[in-house]
């Protein structure tokens, strides 16, 4: 087994993971939830997450809160909320840099569509990362997104795979995508990958919203979530963790899921 597969095993339980996003200080700031990262990790990691997407300061900080779970480091960045969005993340950190941290694995962004200058610059980081990672055997997520010419996310299933498929056919390890519109299949998004897919949480939502999101994706072929402020800023972020966990890893219901939520 090599390393970047024993690296895998701290993040996916028989294939599976959910993952807690909490890299978002980074570009909004202090937010409830964000505030004491080190209470909110304890509780989602009782929870049942599997592991935790986190910056670089957050890591060196709190190293303690990850020697139970797998440690995701984000590398990319360089914008805050006052100079726009994610589309303008750009390398910041090294691969190595994640090593010395603990990291088991690493993530960035990845776009396609948009403007070809962001497009270029985007794939052509995904690819000098991807070969830092094969050298130091570390995982790569990718968070892969596709963008129309007037900059707004194209979540309907042909562009959602093209998205998921170009950052496996660049060397990511496992994806991060928005799932597809409610009435669209994501079964064409998944059976395209030859890597983990799993959907990222995307802007508040009630819980019933949230785990039926999960659970469409589940059902058609995603191998987890990598959820944020749904379970960071969630009055409960132990119990949605666990109601989460639940559908992700033992395939209960959305009302069998929503239960655990309230117990």
């Amino acid at each position: 087994m090599s390393g970047k597969e024993l690296r895998m095993e701290r993040i996916f339980k028989n294939g599976k993971a959910l993952i807690l996003a909490m890299d978002h200080g980074m570009g909004m700031g202090p937010q409830p939830g964000l505030i004491r990262p080190e209470e909110t990790f304890q509780k989602c990691v009782q929870g049942g997450v599997n592991a935790i997407l986190t910056t670089a300061g957050i890591a060196s900080n709190f190293p303690g809160s990850f020697k139970d779970v797998g440690l995701v480091v984000r590398l990319d960045g360089a914008f805050t909320i006052l100079n726009g969005g994610i589309d303008r993340a750009v390398p910041c950190f090294s691969v190595e840099h994640a090593i010395q941290l603990g990291g088991d694995a690493v993530a960035c962004m990845g776009f396609v569509g948009g403007t070809p200058e962001m497009e270029r610059n985007s794939l052509c980081a995904l690819a000098s990362y991807v070969e830092s990672c094969e050298e130091w055997q570390i995982p790569l997520m990718a968070e892969m997104i596709a963008f129309d010419a007037d900059m707004s996310p194209l979540v309907d299933t042909k562009n959602a795979a093209l998205a998921v498929r170009t950052g496996v056919e660049y060397g990511a390890d496992f994806i991060k995508t928005p799932l597809v519109h409610d009435k669209e299949d994501f079964s064409p998004v998944t059976e395209g990958s030859f890597k983990p897919v799993l959907i990222l949480g995307g802007g508040k939502v009630s819980d019933e919203q949230l785990l039926t999101s999960v659970k469409k994706a589940m059902n058609e072929g995603a191998s987890g979530a990598v959820i944020g402020r749904n379970i960071w800023q969630h009055e409960s972020p132990e119990k949605i963790s666990r109601a989460l966990s639940e559908i992700i890893h033992n395939g209960k219901s959305v009302l069998e899921a929503i239960s655990i939520s309230k117990l």
